[in-house]
């Protein structure tokens, strides 16, 4: 058991001379910079206004950690 563990953690070392991706799609730096080539990037997502009270978004969290 201990050995079959072990063996699953050393197939994601990788092998000498290879190279590991960590991040690919969405994250990877090929996207980040071509997204930062046209300017996408930069731009920060809005905070969108609710007329929801503060006190019913405590109770709605609160009932959403006891689910």
């Amino acid at each position: 058991m201990a050995l079959d563990w072990l063996a699953r953690l050393v197939t994601h070392i990788p092998n000498k001379g290879e190279q590991l991706v960590r991040y690919y799609g969405y994250y990877s730096n090929k996207s980040r910079g071509m997204r930062q080539k046209i300017e996408t990037d930069v731009e920060m997502p809005a905070l969108v206004e609710s007329d929801i009270s503060k006190k019913a978004f405590r109770r709605n969290w609160a009932r959403l950690i006891q689910k």
